[in-house]
């Protein structure tokens, strides 16, 4: 099938990287945020679900975003074109 707009194919690679890099920065300003202000809904949430200590668990999840942030922005585990 012809492509209509063949001049975007240059691009293809721009897109997914642009996407990555965006989705990368929320995950690590929404983990950031959590590490300079503990959210006690969140708290009472892990709480709800009995797990003790709540407060680790949610510097956990902090942690883990931030991780996961990072290796978004820097491309592990992505797919090899």
């Amino acid at each position: 099938m012809l492509n209509p707009f063949p001049g975007l194919l240059t691009f293809r690679l721009l897109g997914p990287t642009l996407i990555r890099i965006a989705l990368g920065a929320y995950f690590i300003f929404f983990g950031w945020t959590k590490f300079k202000k503990e959210d006690s809904t969140l708290i009472e949430f892990f709480e709800s679900l009995n797990l003790k200590p709540a407060s680790n668990y949610f510097k956990g999840l902090a942690t883990l975003e931030v991780f996961v942030g990072v290796m978004l922005i820097v491309g592990i585990s992505t797919q090899i074109m």
